[in-house]
């Protein structure tokens, strides 16, 4: 059966404001967790929906077999000087609302009465989350609410100190195995949600249509032991860990790695909580320094393996480049594309872009500064 495709146009009190049956073309990528969802479509620039698309907080839902698939704002719009050219217009998704807001530490509270050094909150993942994101959504009168909580996803600790929501929250839901939905109700604004991910234990191969192609390498943790000293001079430091990683189990091999962490307080006047920040950053050790898989593999959806009946973003999956090397792989996005007909594919790994594969332990790094730096600063 062919998909269907068709866009609907919302202005900033999220009403409805008209269509686009069909964009000339379109690339919409759904994405969990590691960056926000996003679209590209283009539409003849005489298009009755032409003044709601460049309205301020205008949001477009592509919607896929009258389902949606991506909801986002209207990022920019550009064309040339021709009289009625098309028009290209592009999309973040809502869900950029987890990179945009802040975790205040108190955040029913005013600037000036934020007197804990830090928002806590423990229990499932999707419990904590909800409560992250209602708070301070609240906190800036936004129109977001959040559906009933359903206790998913393994327990979390998250601590907040001005910190985007993202980065405190992203490890600990991929963890728990949740991802985060953030959708568009007419006339109310913005509902966040969650969903599980889905483990699946049949190997896509060639064979199965779903692998088309691709290269892989697969490399060894550096790191599988981590201890931290906190405060402290010599014999008075206190030490955390040791964190130990699931491969030391499988191999007789052991990498340990330091961290200093002097700057971790348990003092009362900082609020501080030196276990938990301690544990927080062996966490990140022990993930930065995981095997690791640079993955350029092509994959297709197919009748057996289909977006929204057999898969969603997040699923993890166990691919087979070859018959004598399995790689578990979590799905990171959907790509939806207009161009000729409608395409649906799962994305692993970096894709087909060399430069993303290139880029990535660049990336990773990079990230990995910034968020240090985001922790020193809010601290």
């Amino acid at each position: 059966m062919l998909s269907r495709v068709h866009l609907e146009v919302y202005d900033r009190e999220f009403a409805y404001q008209g269509h686009i049956d069909a964009p000339a073309t379109l690339t919409a990528t759904r994405r969990h967790l590691t960056g926000t969802s996003t679209a590209e479509f283009t539409m003849d620039g005489t298009g009755d929906v032409r003044d709601a698309l460049t309205g301020d907080g205008a949001v477009v839902v592509v919607v896929l077999d009258d389902e949606p698939f991506l909801a986002g704002w209207v990022a920019s719009d550009a064309g040339d000087t021709t009289p009625g050219g098309p028009l290209t217009y592009e999309l973040v998704g809502l869900d950029s609302l987890l990179w945009d807001i802040l975790g205040w530490p108190v955040p029913a509270n005013g600037l000036d009465s934020q007197n804990v050094g830090y928002w806590r909150e423990s229990g499932p993942a999707e419990t904590v989350l909800k409560a992250a994101v209602q708070q301070n959504a609240d906190r800036l009168g936004l129109p977001v609410t959040v559906a009933p909580d359903q206790g998913r996803g393994g327990d979390v600790q998250v601590q907040l100190r001005f910190h985007p929501l993202i980065d405190r929250l992203q490890p600990k839901l991929i963890a728990a195995g949740v991802g985060v939905t953030v959708d568009l109700v007419e006339g109310q604004g913005l509902v966040v949600d969650c969903y599980e991910v889905t483990e699946h234990e049949i190997p896509l191969d060639a064979e199965s249509g779903v692998l088309t192609g691709g290269t892989w390498k697969r490399t060894k943790p550096t790191i599988t032991r981590v201890v931290a000293g906190s405060q402290g001079e010599a014999e008075a430091r206190q030490f955390w860990g040791p964190t130990v990683a699931d491969w030391e189990s499988n191999s007789p091999r052991v990498i340990e790695h330091f961290i200093d962490a002097r700057d971790v307080s348990d003092d009362e006047d900082d609020d501080g909580d030196a276990e938990a920040e301690t544990q927080d950053r062996m966490d990140e050790a022990i993930a930065d320094g995981a095997e690791v898989y640079d993955l350029a593999l092509e994959l297709e959806a197919t009748d057996e393996f289909a977006y929204g009946l057999h898969w969603q973003p997040g699923d993890i999956v166990p691919l087979a480049p070859r018959p004598d090397v399995t790689i578990p792989a979590q799905i990171a996005a959907a790509e939806l594309t207009i161009d000729g007909g409608v395409r649906v594919r799962p994305v692993v790994g970096s894709g087909d872009d060399p430069l993303a594969q290139a880029l990535g332990p660049l990336i990773k790094q990079v990230r990995a500064l910034s968020r240090a730096r985001r922790n020193e600063a809010v601290r």
